[in-house]
């Protein structure tokens, strides 16, 4: 199991984003927009060209990153992406490093929950009523964290009309020395309405669940636990956070890792070294 990785700072907030060929009516600058995620995406209108289907993320100033973002986006099961970054003061002309094709959907399921008979029973993959259970994320994890001045992550999605992206997330995620406690919890609120007839008929009008995280750090440094602290301060209840619990385990980080708010912000009790106490509950970030 990897470490916990948490950000509460979006470097792509302040970086200058361009490339590619993106509708005028919804354009790549409302991946900046972290308060309508879903009704004000950027739509990408020619989904298997990748010199039009990609996004250039040039940072504010050079910064080390270990994790990349693509957040509430609408790329089919066959859709594939490309990850390039341009080294300290360099460009994307002449690159640090570019990354393989690589699937947009990994694994869902583990081999052993699915029917032998089932098309995907090697690969795991979601078919597309599963993929509608939870919003779409793609985490584009880097080990080791790479210093970087630019990003371009470029895509193909040969059997869509278009897609969309709700967000951009690019980060120097955080872990602690020691991971959150065993036994975190992972809930569904559920959200639907229900409604009574005088006959007795009971009338649903669905709507989509909001998961929520329950984790706890036990063994933080104190300088540990006021980074938390820190983070409570400058997000609130409002800005939106990420934990990704287990990056090796992409079968649960689906279920597990989305785009949150501090249910409350973090209050540390404070110990001896590596005795700190954090608790924190993230609920997930929906529209």
């Amino acid at each position: 199991m990897a470490l916990g990785r948490f950000s509460d700072e979006n470097l792509a907030l302040t970086a200058t984003l361009g490339g590619g060929v993106w509708s005028p009516v919804l354009p790549l600058a409302n991946l900046k927009d972290q308060s309508r995620f879903i009704s004000a995406p950027a739509r990408q209108m020619f989904p298997n060209d990748p010199t039009k289907a990609r996004i250039e993320a040039v940072l504010e100033r050079d910064r080390t990153i270990n994790l990349v973002a693509v957040m509430f986006h609408t790329l089919g099961l066959t859709a594939e992406y490309r990850l390039t970054v341009a080294g300290p003061g360099g460009t994307l002309a002449a690159p640090l490093h570019t990354g393989d094709w690589t699937p947009v959907h990994g694994r869902m399921f583990p081999s052993v929950n699915l029917p032998w008979e089932e098309p995907n029973w090697w690969l795991g993959s979601g078919r597309p009523e599963d993929l509608v259970l939870y919003p779409r994320h793609l985490w584009i994890v880097l080990r080791p964290g790479l210093k970087v001045s630019a990003v371009r992550i470029e895509f193909r999605d040969p059997e869509a009309a278009w897609f969309d992206i709700g967000g951009l997330w690019i980060a120097s995620a955080w872990s602690p020395t020691f991971n959150f406690d065993h036994g975190r919890e992972l809930g569904l609120d559920a959200r639907s309405l229900a409604d009574e007839t005088p006959s007795g008929r009971v009338i649903h009008e669905e709507r989509v669940g909001r998961r929520r995280l329950t984790v706890s750090w036990s063994m933080l440094e104190a300088s540990e636990a006021l980074k938390l602290f820190d983070a409570g301060a400058r997000c609130g209840t409002k800005n939106p956070v990420l934990l990704l619990p287990d990056v090796d385990d992409p079968v649960a980080l689906i279920r597990e890792a989305f785009p949150a708010t501090f249910e409350k912000p973090p209050a540390p009790r404070r110990g001896r070294k590596f005795e700190t106490l954090v608790n924190a509950t993230l609920k997930e970030i929906i529209a």
